[in-house]
């Protein structure tokens, strides 16, 4: 399965690597990562420059995208940070994907919801992400 995003440990094993080898290039900058909360992000296509791999083709025109419209009950404005800075980290790489991402809180009714429009591994990979951020998610 494609996966848009690396933890250090998925990284290592894809490269064949320690991960402790991958965290000192991330340090020296030979690993471009991002850093959301106490883990690191790496993108996929990241891995392949430094794997030696071939580069994929640039998206074109008229790629297929995904909209979502995630609603999150009982969401605070702490809650809403969290997930923009968690999901606006990750998107941060270099050569990602052109993604549409907004969150919305409407305070009256305490709900959140997060609106996603990107191809479809890319927005797999980011859906993932929010779930795991909202898993982690202690107030």
């Amino acid at each position: 399965m494609f996966k848009a995003f690396y933890s250090v440990d998925e990284a290592a094993a894809r490269l064949q690597l320690h991960p402790k080898t991958v965290l000192r290039f991330i340090r020296e900058g030979r690993l471009p990562a991002t850093r959301v909360g106490r883990a690191y992000r790496i993108a996929h296509a990241r891995l392949q420059v430094l794997a030696g791999e071939p580069e994929q083709a640039p998206a074109r025109a008229g790629q297929a995208k995904v909209t979502s419209v995630v609603d999150i009950p009982g969401a605070s404005i702490e809650l809403q940070q969290y997930l923009a800075r968690g999901l606006q980290a990750a998107l941060a790489a270099p050569g990602q994907d052109v993604v549409h991402l907004q969150t919305l809180l409407d305070p009256t009714q305490d709900q959140l919801k997060v609106v996603l429009v990107a191809p479809p591994g890319t927005a797999a990979a980011l859906l993932g992400l929010l779930d795991r951020l909202l898993q982690n998610f202690a107030p």
